[in-house]
């Protein structure tokens, strides 16, 4: 990309190919024009239609303006956070859909095929990799099942599926609960040779009386076991923790479910790059497990 110099950062009129800065700005007589009817506006108070009469205001109307008009900040710190967007593909996304204000399109999805997917499956010969320092996983709530998905965690949040369960029975028979209960404490065997535990789990409430999975939050750790619901906002964070418990004494949190697919379907996109020096990383990632283990025991 060479040497960026924000500082000398311009606007090119796309009409004339003149140059405009920062500094030269200026409020001119501009117009918002519609454009599916042409109607205009100076101030958004007063409107007028194309041969110039006033008319009434339509009933709700939308702006499409970007960062550079903001007087909040500068172009040159627009530039500066283009330049750090580079560095991380969600970042790219992020700067095109609040500072540009446009909807990003993923470069990916016509490329996301099964020979693309195929090129990320690693075979590992323990039940855990080396590379995994954490265990998580998600539960989904059904009518007549559960189904459970163990996830192991490594640097830079590099994840590998360890374990898919499926209890069979009703949701809320408590044989099927207790079932639900074994699988949540499973321990599976590190390739170092150690036992590692699920440490959290996010378990889905939709579909299902929610307090079946409150006391079961109760039951293993409320911070261990977290009641999820989806929210589909867009924008929304991939998980929202609540600040204090709800009634029923447990953390209820919100997915975002569109940034949470969003998320995932760029990142199966992604390039696999291969792992770097494994064995040089193994000391590191032991010397974490002891601290998340270590962890877990002083505040659980």
């Amino acid at each position: 990309m060479g040497e960026s110099k924000p500082e000398t950062v311009y606007y090119l009129c796309e009409h004339n190919g003149c140059v405009i800065r920062q500094s030269e700005l200026d409020q001119k007589a501009g117009r918002w024009i519609c454009d599916n009817t042409g109607m205009w506006t100076r101030d958004g108070l007063a409107y007028f239609s194309v041969s110039g009469e006033e008319v009434p205001p339509p009933r709700s109307i939308t702006f499409h303006i970007w960062t550079a008009y903001s007087p909040f900040t500068t172009w040159i710190q627009i530039i500066y956070d283009w330049l750090d967007a580079l560095k991380d593909p969600n970042g790219v996304k992020t700067f095109i859909n609040t500072t540009l204000g446009e909807p990003y399109e993923e470069a990916v999805a016509e490329k996301l095929s099964h020979e693309l997917l195929l090129e990320k499956v690693i075979h590992y010969a323990a039940p855990v990799p080396e590379r995994v320092v954490y265990l998580t996983a998600g539960i989904d709530s059904q009518r007549n099942r559960y189904e459970m998905y163990v996830w192991g965690w490594a640097q830079g949040e590099e994840a590998f599926l360890i374990d898919k369960q499926i209890i069979m029975g009703r949701h809320d028979d408590e044989d099927t609960l207790q079932r639900v209960d074994a699988v949540i404490n499973k321990k599976y065997r590190h390739a170092d040779g150690t036992d590692i535990s699920i440490s959290r789990i996010c378990w889905d409430i939709g579909g299902i009386d929610a307090e079946i999975v409150y006391k079961r939050s109760k039951k293993h750790g409320i911070f261990r076991v977290l009641p999820v619901k989806g929210a589909s906002v867009y924008g929304k964070p991939v998980i929202t923790m609540p600040k204090k418990r709800n009634q029923s004494g447990v953390f209820l949190c919100e997915i975002g479910t569109d940034t949470a697919k969003e998320m995932l379907y760029a990142r199966m996109g992604a390039v696999t790059a291969p792992a770097t020096k494994p064995r040089l990383m193994r000391s590191a990632f032991r010397i974490i497990r002891m601290f998340l283990r270590r962890w877990k025991r002083s505040n659980w």
